[in-house]
């Protein structure tokens, strides 16, 4: 759960970074063409606002999930960390008996 956190942050994060470029070069495109018709820039102000918003719908699960499995991982090593293991080796009523604690 923390390593999927951590990707959709990451991926959110470079996605919303390329739609902070695109967008406004995009936009800037469309602003300096003199005929109304062409459709310069218009891609990349459409790709970079897609961009920017898958980016934002990608990081924001992407750090919850993080934050979680990161609790949860500090729990199962606390959990892992107070139990001990060990081996019991004891004369049984017909043999030997072994017993494994956890």
């Amino acid at each position: 759960m923390e390593r999927r956190g951590i990707a959709g942050t990451v991926i959110g994060t470079g996605l919303i970074i390329a739609g902070s470029i695109l967008t406004p070069v995009g936009i800037d495109k469309i602003r300096k063409e003199d005929d109304p018709e062409s459709t310069t820039g218009f891609p990349e102000a459409v790709l970079g606002s897609l961009s920017l918003l898958t980016g934002v719908i990608c990081i924001i699960p992407g750090a919850i999930e993080w934050h979680i499995g990161h609790k949860k991982t500090k729990e199962y090593q606390i959990l892992i960390d107070q139990r001990k293991t060990g081996l019991l080796i004891s004369p049984g009523y017909a043999g030997i008996k072994l017993a494994i604690n956890f």
